[in-house]
């Protein structure tokens, strides 16, 4: 049976207001009672409407000016500076708590400490603090108190800074570094070429902006325009002929540079060009996979989990380092095994050549080297010639890998990579590779334990899959291994990591 619940008189319409009142955004930047809504308000400036209260105005650390405790953010001059502005759009949040909770029990969302002091101005029916200014933008006042953040979100889109801080917002995103600030100290070394760079971007936000307007605030329109701007990439400009300060204002600007991709946009990377995903493990409990790269090593990768960690790492670290080689190293050889495992025509990298192909194969060097070429097109995207110093050197790589094992007395004992005497695959990553494995096989036998003597279950591989595997491991010529260091070069290498 249905119970329906009256709720009586406290049905209210919730006033959206698309993100100023979403529950991320309102959780991102909570309250206090003490900061009532500022944070809010401060990143609501600096997000929507490209003003950064904090940098608005110089702040005087003088303690005589700031002993005032009469209400120094109303009254004091050196306060009010700011306040004046940040205040009222602060008193906009008015009905959204620290929890992002739109007015507790419907009556308001005002702290405990305000309402139940002593000597407190509250009264009952008031939705703001009456030692605040007046909840609104500037000079004007929010009509009503029930929806006062849905009044703001229409002043803002309305308001020209908005097409700007739009542009700003998203230019981290696109072109992997912040929007540069405005120089101002003269007397700085590089003064010129920061003021030179700041203007430079400057205009292009604002013709971005202009477009982003024009557009009717399509902001699929203006991440296309972003992308195809010269910010994103400028690889033509021969910056040795520049005057050493516009060659210094394009190095201060990061024009055209490449950026590190994320974890999740290098693991969809690798999924796409090789087939192969990294560490991917199914979640039964919710029928979906989590990978290596972009779920278990995100964080060590500079990724973030949108609580403690918000912000990206946009440069290499040690740790990421190792995380990218670890990558590259454990991905190679099952795409390898892979590749090889297929009928040339369904391969995604090794088509148009087989395993037994080495350098001493007829035409063995040129065949790898077209190869290698393909190889920099395809994961690199970059064009070599057969005799550049690129392919030569990969090509180098390759003939050095295939003589450490064929130029051993005791190679006979290498000729399977998957139980060879030095295995190149681990069983959980072989498995990975979905070689042969139909519907019916089980990757893993569970031979039941015995909970008398405290054992429990055990996987061990499913014999079928180590017969699949093994023949897949063969490798009598030793190319496979070749082309595994290889592509552990390639994998992990600058133009891989970056665009």
């Amino acid at each position: 049976q249905t119970r329906i619940i009256d709720p009586g008189s406290r049905v209210y319409d919730y006033p959206h207001a698309g993100v100023l009142n979403s529950p991320s955004f309102l959780t991102r930047y909570p309250t206090t009672a003490t900061n009532r809504n500022r944070a809010r308000a401060r990143w609501t400036y600096l997000h929507f409407l490209d003003i950064d209260i904090e940098r608005s105005a110089p702040r005087t650390t003088d303690p005589v000016a700031l002993e005032d405790t009469n209400n120094p953010t109303l009254y004091n001059g050196n306060c009010t500076v700011c306040h004046a502005t940040l205040d009222p759009v602060a008193g906009a949040f008015q009905n959204y708590g620290d929890a992002g909770n739109f007015r507790i029990e419907g009556i308001d969302a005002l702290d405990g400490f305000y309402k139940y002091a002593e000597d407190s101005p509250y009264q009952f029916g008031d939705t703001w603090y009456r030692d605040m200014r007046s909840p609104g933008i500037l000079t004007e006042n929010a009509p009503s108190n029930d929806n006062s953040l849905q009044w703001l979100a229409s002043k803002i889109v309305q308001d020209p800074g908005f097409p700007r801080a739009t542009v700003k917002f998203w230019w981290p995103a696109v072109f992997g570094a912040d929007p540069l600030l405005q120089p101002e100290v003269e007397s700085d070394a590089n003064y010129a070429a920061r003021l030179m760079a700041f203007d430079a971007q400057s205009a292009s936000i604002q013709e971005l902006a202009d477009t982003f307007i024009d557009a009717d605030m399509n902001l699929k329109d203006l991440i296309v325009d972003m992308v195809m701007s010269p910010w994103f990439r400028t690889a033509s400009i021969d910056e040795s002929n520049l005057d050493p300060i516009v060659a210094q204002a394009h190095e201060l600007a990061d024009l055209g540079s490449e950026r590190l991709l994320t974890p999740e946009q290098l693991a969809r990377k690798t999924t796409t060009l090789t087939r192969f995903t990294w560490d991917n493990r199914p979640v039964y409990t919710t029928d979906t996979f989590k990978t290596g790269m972009a779920d278990f090593y995100s964080l060590y990768y500079g990724g973030i989990d949108s609580a403690g960690i918000t912000q990206r790492a946009r440069d290499m670290t040690a740790l990421m380092s190792n995380v990218a080689m670890a990558h590259a190293s454990e991905s190679s050889c099952p795409i390898v095994l892979r590749e090889f495992s297929l009928e040339p025509g369904q391969r995604a990298l090794f088509n148009d050549i087989d395993d037994a192909t080495t350098p001493l194969s007829e035409n063995g060097e040129t065949t790898i080297k077209e190869k290698l070429i393909e190889l920099h097109r395809v994961l690199h995207g970059k064009e070599y010639a057969l005799d550049s110093s690129e392919i030569n050197l990969a090509y180098e790589l390759f003939e050095q890998s295939w003589n450490e094992y064929h130029n051993r007395p005791d190679s006979q004992d290498y000729t399977n990579i998957i139980g060879g005497a030095d295995r190149k695959c681990s069983y959980k990553l072989d498995i990975n590779i979905g070689i042969g494995l139909s519907a019916d096989i089980e990757p893993y036998s569970v031979l039941l334990g015995d909970e008398d003597l405290g054992q429990g279950p055990e996987f061990r591989v499913n014999p079928a899959v180590d017969e699949i595997l093994g023949e897949a491991g063969n490798d009598p010529n030793f190319a496979k291994r070749a082309w595994i260091t290889v592509m552990t070069y390639l994998l992990s290498h600058y133009d891989y990591l970056y665009e």
